[in-house]
């Protein structure tokens, strides 16, 4: 999952989607989410008819006010997780985009994935037909969507969406990081869920509930970020040197 805020290749399988547990040491784990399974010999016979897709989900940030980010956790939860989870119409690969900025843009949260053309146009559909969306438009929360393929010409490498100034190795490997990134928070988003007693009376409700699971989140990553995703992303790689090319702006 990737995110900005301002003022706010193909491989034999998917081990990368659980980068965060992979450490040193080893210890004794309950079953794994439904959202970290994937079938790697399903990507292998299918990568050469896929395509990258997205959905763009525009939603309403009031000038003056912060964004609200919960809406995002909402979006990803009630929308998007039936459709990753089910794996005889999830896409190969996947991965959230969440930014922020005061510009034509706005708040605008993304689902891109990486399909052949019958497989997404499903997904896009049922994207399309969620009653969650649906809901939240109604109400204003969300202003607007876009989706479909990439440009004019749909692009069908696995390295087709990331930078293009990286190394070509990166950029084909870099897909299966985001998509482990994005489904770790989704199945956060996911557990806190299931204990927050969700008032679903009607969407802004529902909506109050997430802000609650949403700071919950927070606090794990306020508490934890360092260890378990900085040390052991830094550990994978043997703890070398990087270079900060940019600041970064939270």
């Amino acid at each position: 999952m990737s995110m900005c805020i301002s003022p706010t290749s193909k491989i034999p399988c998917l081990l990368l989607l659980t980068f965060i547990f992979l450490t040193a040491c080893s210890a004794k784990t309950t079953a794994p989410s439904p959202l970290l399974i994937a079938d790697s010999q399903r990507l292998s016979a299918s990568v050469e008819q896929a395509y990258w897709w997205h959905s763009d989900i525009h939603v309403h940030w009031p000038m003056g006010e912060n964004p609200d980010w919960a809406v995002d956790a909402m979006l990803a939860n009630e929308v998007f997780a039936p459709i990753v989870m089910n794996q005889s119409s999830a896409p190969l690969l996947w991965r959230f985009h969440r930014r922020a900025m005061r510009d034509a843009s706005g708040q605008n949260f993304s689902f891109i994935f990486y399909a052949s053309s019958d497989r997404a146009k499903e997904i896009l559909r049922k994207i399309d037909a969620d009653e969650t969306l649906k809901q939240l438009s109604s109400v204003g929360i969300v202003e607007r969507v876009n989706s479909g393929s990439f440009a004019a010409a749909p692009l069908p490498q696995i390295e087709g969406t990331s930078a293009p100034g990286w190394p070509p190795s990166l950029q084909r490997a870099w897909p299966y990081f985001i998509m482990g990134a994005s489904a770790t928070w989704l199945d956060l988003i996911r557990q806190e869920a299931q204990t927050a007693e969700l008032d679903r009376r009607d969407v802004r409700t529902t909506l109050e509930g997430y802000r609650r699971v949403s700071k919950n989140i927070d606090a794990i990553w306020y508490e934890y970020a360092q260890r378990a995703f900085f040390h052991h992303l830094s550990a994978m790689f043997a703890y070398p040197e990087f270079q900060m090319k940019t600041e970064l702006v939270f």
